[in-house]
């Protein structure tokens, strides 16, 4: 996952070059019960019901809207989006998508899947100047712009509480926090593993508080302990790098996996073909999370 993370990332800081926005949410919520585990394709493509929220995270009960297996979907962190894009469901930076980008999604009934760096401390989001010196730690080894965040400080999860309330104000209907692997690196912090599962549960209890769906993000070693506490999961560029393996029992529990493979036209054979032997719901993306698409077929 360290490509992928990097990747994020990258498309995280051109994203800085675009217009905040927020917008007010609406559309139809679709319920997802605590205690379900299955999921089926409801018929409008977005939403679906089912998906878990017991386990790491506990089991709440709430309205909040999830993608489904079988959706087709878009996911541009960077550059300016096309509303207009014939898919069920975009995965977006919410603080640099246009005002008028969001209305015109949720006007045409589009789910809206938000980016969050929940791990780090990124220097050009609106809150950085909130966060104490002492919760910012060492630059990430492979993007020295971005400094590790202490996840076990209280300050930490307050602001990133807030960002999360902002977020379902914006228009987001799930959010994907990323970049929950400080215990696999030098962080200059002593986050263990159990540091790092517990905040991966809080983040999907706070999520579904905010009537929001939550994404798992977090890396292999975490995925058998924290699945049960997400209703979705984004996986990226394990065909040929991580493995997909550890993925496979969210799908197999019916929820969705989201699949993002890096390449070009020419690798969509190789991917569709490996993506929908999974049931993962895959597309072929550039580094820069830009609007480059290629879809693979709803498997």
């Amino acid at each position: 996952m360290k490509r992928a993370s990097r990747a994020v990332r990258r498309a995280g800081s051109v994203a800085l070059l675009l217009a905040m926005s927020c917008d007010g949410t609406t559309g139809t919520l679709v319920v997802r019960g605590g205690g379900s585990t299955g999921s089926e394709r409801d018929g409008g493509g977005a939403g679906g019901t089912g998906g878990g929220s017991s386990g790491a995270g506990g089991s709440v009960a709430v309205s909040r809207r999830a993608p489904s297996p079988g959706v087709t979907w878009q996911a541009q962190l960077s550059g300016g989006v096309d509303p207009t894009l014939d898919v069920d469901v975009f995965y977006l930076d919410a603080d640099f998508t246009g005002p008028s980008v969001v209305s015109e999604l949720r006007s045409k009934g589009k789910l809206i899947l938000c980016y969050v760096s929940a791990g780090t401390f990124e220097p050009w989001r609106g809150d950085a100047n909130a966060f104490p010196e002492s919760v910012i730690g060492e630059p990430l080894a492979d993007y020295p712009r971005e400094q590790w965040l202490d996840v076990r400080a209280a300050s930490v999860r307050q602001l990133m509480q807030a960002r999360l309330s902002a977020m379902a104000k914006a228009g987001c209907d799930g959010v994907y926090p990323s970049t929950l692997d400080a215990h696999l690196h030098s962080s200059g912090f002593a986050i263990t593993r159990d540091d790092e599962l517990a905040y991966a549960g809080w983040l999907a209890t706070q999520i579904h508080a905010f009537g929001m769906s939550a994404g798992l993000s977090v890396p292999a070693d975490l995925i058998a302990d924290a699945e049960r506490a997400y209703d979705w999961a984004l996986a990226i560029d394990c065909l040929g790098a991580s493995g997909c393996t550890p993925w496979g029992r969210v799908r197999q529990s019916g929820r969705a996996v989201l699949l993002v493979e890096f390449g070009d036209a020419s690798s969509a054979a190789r991917v569709c073909d490996a993506a929908g032997a999974l049931g993962f719901d895959a597309i072929i993306k550039r580094l820069a999370f830009d609007g480059f698409r290629v879809g693979c077929p709803v498997p």
